[in-house]
Parts: C-alpha cells; structure tokens; sequence
C-alpha cells in the first residue's frame, strides 16, 4: 500500500511517499503532484520518496507519456529526493534520464535535502 504525505512549507509543496509503489500508484503521485501545484499555487515541489519500487522500466516510460497525457506543466520545478541513489538500477533516476530525453527539464532526482532545495531556488 501506497502513501501520500502532503503539506505546503512557504511556497514549496513537500511531498512523502511511502509503502509499495506500483505503475498506478506512479499515476496517482504524478496527478496528486500537479493538483499540488496547481491548486497551492506552487512553482516547486520536494519529493522525499522513500517507498519500496516496483515500477518497471517499461512503466517508467508510460508514466512519462501519462505527464503529457494529464497535461503536467512544464514550468514548476519537481526535486525527487531518493537516499538509495546507490542502488545499480534506480527507478527514479531512471526515470529522470527518460524525462530529460523527452524534454522534461524540470524534473530531477537528489540524493540529500540540501542537494534539491538548491536546485529548486535557482530559475528553470
């Protein structure tokens, strides 16, 4: 069973994800994060997702196709903080680089806090 923590600090939106992540728990995060944005006003949003991966590679790709699909905007900033950057396969990072390669430049993955509230407070 998925997760979603949310709560607003200032104008950043701070999203946790625990539990079990499937393909339609992806879908569900992505919608939740745009309805984040959009109804808080929001120009970027910190994602702590410490949830155990079962999303496929193929998935990952059909979840970058389902941003377009619910119209997620371009212009705010997403930082996913992941600590098991570590990992050999990481979904997330994975994820990011199939992001990029379709355009998404405002989404990116971090391996510490930090790291990601740099990234969000400079311009896209």
């Amino acid at each position: 069973m998925i997760n979603f923590n949310y709560r607003k600090e200032n104008q950043v939106g701070i999203l946790e994800i625990t539990g079990k992540k499937y393909f339609k728990d992806g879908k569900e995060g992505w919608n939740k994060v745009r309805q984040y944005l959009e109804n808080d006003k929001l120009n970027c949003i910190l994602i702590f997702d410490k949830s155990e991966n079962y999303i496929s590679t193929d998935e990952v790709i059909m979840l970058e196709k389902y941003l377009h699909q619910i119209n997620f905007p371009q212009n705010k900033k997403v930082a996913i903080i992941d600590e098991q950057l570590t990992d050999q396969m990481n979904i997330n990072v994975y994820g990011e680089n199939i992001a990029r390669h379709h355009g998404w430049k405002n989404i990116a993955v971090f391996a510490n806090e930090k790291a990601a509230r740099q990234w969000i407070s400079r311009p896209l």
